[in-house]
């Protein structure tokens, strides 16, 4: 960057599982919207590629997956990077998945409940 500094790069790879979970949320969503309000929903395409259509936020997500273990996830249950003291992640990058609404409101949930852990932590201190 313009300070020195080394950049982080993503590189996002959709998986085939992306796709039908995302597919089945909107075939969800529909049945469920019809049955409450008679209401219906309808996605136009405007692009063959189904990944441009799918995911127009990019909300990036599970970079410090979650995981009880380190070999599979950086960081633990209680979002404590695996073997590192005091050191804590609240974000979406700890999702082990994603879903296709907008993450901001498990965010905030998630950083409360971690928040809650932690004035635990001193307490016993």
């Amino acid at each position: 960057d313009r300070f020195g500094l080394q950049k982080a790069r993503l590189i996002l790879n959709l998986t085939e599982q992306h796709i039908n979970t995302v597919t089945k949320s909107i075939e969800l969503f529909s049945t469920e919207l019809a049955r409450l309000s008679n209401g219906r929903a309808r996605i136009d395409f405007r692009e063959d590629d189904p990944l441009k259509n799918y995911f127009p936020a990019n909300h990036h997500s599970g970079t410090t997956r979650m995981s009880a273990a380190a070999k599979t996830g950086v960081v633990d249950g209680q979002c404590k990077i695996h073997d590192v003291n005091n050191l804590y992640i609240a974000g979406s990058s700890v999702f082990p998945t994603t879903g296709f609404a907008n993450p901001t409101f498990t965010i905030v949930a998630l950083a409360l409940r971690l928040s809650d852990h932690i004035r635990q932590i001193f307490k016993r201190s």
